[in-house]
């Protein structure tokens, strides 16, 4: 029985190093993401505000659509890193 721990053990260690390294850069890519998540947005809303001024509608839907499916990218990458750190922890209960 022994053996057979140290066995899984040695099995899913290298599985947990990769869920970390993955948890590790999807951190760092969704607090870099943040920064220009929120330099768009500024942007988005400047861009609105000009468009809403002149009436034009429809590239006013055009920009909403676009900035939505920004939003769903990013909601996406926070979601998998959530996803990766939460795999990371239940997987260091099962090694440890």
């Amino acid at each position: 029985m022994l053996a057979l721990k140290l066995l899984l053990r040695l099995i899913l260690f290298p599985v947990w190093l990769i869920l970390t390294f993955l948890t590790v850069f999807t951190s760092l890519i969704s607090k870099v993401g943040n920064l220009v998540m929120g330099l768009f947005y500024l942007y988005i809303l400047i861009v609105a505000c000009i468009i809403i001024a002149e009436h034009a509608w429809l590239q006013l839907a055009i920009v909403m659509g676009i900035s939505f499916a920004v939003f769903l990218v990013h909601f996406g990458a926070l979601a998998a890193f959530e996803l990766f750190a939460s795999a990371k922890d239940k997987l260091l209960d099962v090694i440890v």
